[in-house]
């Protein structure tokens, strides 16, 4: 029995060693993957990651041993990430869009493991909404999503700060323009060094400012008016609106200062009257002006302070005098522009010329004549017990009030028209000539203001025994004609 135990087991022996060659071509297969890896799991490994700080959608690469191990799986926290290629020493993975930051764990079949290397997952700003335009110096306001993670905004290459006067949240961003932003140029979010930049650029200028207006109101049937605009960032691409209301503007740099000088074509209502002027789409606050004030933006308390400059040691010799010497230069200076007024408009520098001597001529007889008004009220007593006492000088001024409103109708209304019609366009003789206009109307408004501040609290017995006050006449009279 022991021999053929031993016989058994060579044979057994002999089986194993040689093989049986059914036996070995049904176990072929199932050897063959185990034969093709050379690493058992424990072997798969990540030793490098191209990048920790990283957004959703980023590919990462990662380099060991075993990559090509499809049992190795990579995960962020419980998020897998996506394997886009591999090999047994690197693989490429994609993040996924809703992963946060945690630590990156390699899988391999059941078992997890945690590996050094710590994710930090930034969120990528969404710009949705961004203005086309913005003011050099003001502000503007960036609509979106995860704009609270945003840690540098730049307009081009130039930075910009938050408002921090602002209610800023992740959807909104009000961000502050320097002087120094460039004129066009996309918004641009920058998170941790990356940039995501607005798909259209944003237009960046200056706003300008009105700091004063004047204006007069001649008295012509087409009811058109000339006046001036103080303030800041004016330009000759500056325009102007009344209540809503283009008016044709031009440039006005004499003596020394930036103004808009404008034509109103429309009727000046006597109520709040709102004057913008822009540069481009960059729009001043609207200047408000009391209509009832005929001329001037301020207050009449602040009109002493601000604006009235009595002239010095103003005499009726002198005034005359002024007056008789302007009004021989006006008859010079209009005889051959009325002759040409009806039916022609300034074409050249010679018509322009000749028309704007003519019309500051007109106008420095009402300005002389308002300082003669003005004149004649002080050497008035105050008080109405003074009327009969002031009835010469009474009738005096009212004398003047008709002289004045003779001027103002005889040629006036159609040199506004011919004047008004050359203030869009022409050549530098045409616009200086009107610029000239615009400083003589200027000085007629202050004269206009010593004649009402010197007849205050004036009166006079008039030729019928009427007690009248002479401020009530310069009033109608500004009413009327300027």
């Amino acid at each position: 029995m022991q021999f053929k135990y031993d016989v058994m087991c060579v044979v057994l022996v002999a089986i194993a060693i040689t093989g049986n060659p059914a036996l070995h071509a049904k176990t072929l297969p199932a050897a063959q993957p185990a034969a093709a890896s050379s690493v058992t799991d424990s072997e798969v490994t990540v030793s490098s990651i191209s990048a920790t700080d990283v957004f959703p959608g980023d590919d990462v690469t990662l380099t060991g041993t075993g990559l090509d191990s499809k049992k190795a799986k990579f995960l962020i926290g419980k998020k897998p990430l996506k394997v886009k290629a591999r090999t047994a020493s690197e693989a490429t993975v994609t993040l996924p869009a809703k992963v946060q930051s945690g630590p990156l764990i390699l899988k391999v079949g059941k078992a997890a493991t945690e590996t050094p290397y710590q994710i930090r997952v930034f969120q990528a700003p969404v710009l949705k909404k961004v203005p086309g335009s913005a003011p050099k110096g003001g502000t503007l306001q960036v609509q979106g999503k995860g704009l609270s993670g945003v840690s540098q905004w730049q307009l081009g290459n130039v930075s910009l700060s938050v408002d921090d006067g602002a209610k800023n949240t992740d959807r909104k961003v009000t961000l502050r323009l320097p002087q120094n932003a460039p004129d066009e140029a996309a918004i641009c979010a920058i998170v941790n060094g990356r940039r995501f930049p607005f798909n259209k650029n944003t237009i960046t200028g200056v706003a300008p400012r009105i700091d004063q207006v004047l204006y007069l109101s001649p008295p012509d049937k087409k009811t058109r008016y000339f006046g001036i605009a103080d303030g800041e960032n004016l330009s000759e691409t500056t325009t102007l609106k009344i209540n809503g209301k283009s008016a044709d503007v031009m440039l006005d740099t004499q003596n020394g200062k930036i103004a808009l000088g404008f034509v109103y074509k429309k009727k000046l209502p006597k109520k709040t009257l709102k004057f913008v002027a822009a540069n481009g789409p960059f729009a001043s606050d609207p200047f408000e002006v009391d209509g009832k004030t005929m001329g001037f933006s301020i207050a009449a308390e602040e009109l002493d302070k601000a604006v009235f400059r009595e002239p010095p040691q103003l005499e009726m010799n002198r005034i005359r005098r002024e007056l008789e010497s302007v009004e021989a230069r006006m008859e010079g200076k209009c005889l051959w522009w009325s002759r040409t007024l009806a039916s022609q408009s300034p074409k050249d520098a010679e018509m322009a010329k000749s028309m704007g001597e003519c019309a500051g001529a007109y106008l420095e007889v009402m300005m002389w004549l308002r300082y003669y008004q003005g004149v004649l009220c002080r050497a008035m007593d105050d008080g109405t017990a003074a009327a009969n006492a002031n009835a010469e000088a009474g009738k005096m001024l009212t004398r003047s009030t008709a002289d004045f409103i003779a001027v103002a109708e005889e040629r006036l209304d159609q040199m506004w028209e011919k004047t008004t019609a050359g203030m869009a366009s022409g050549g530098a003789e045409k616009k200086l000539q009107i610029g000239k206009t615009i400083d003589l109307m200027e000085k007629l408004v202050e004269s206009r203001h010593y004649a009402q501040r010197s007849c205050e609290n004036k009166t006079f017995t008039a030729e019928g025994g009427e007690q009248k006050s002479a401020k009530a006449i310069v009033t109608h009279d500004l009413e009327s004609a300027f």
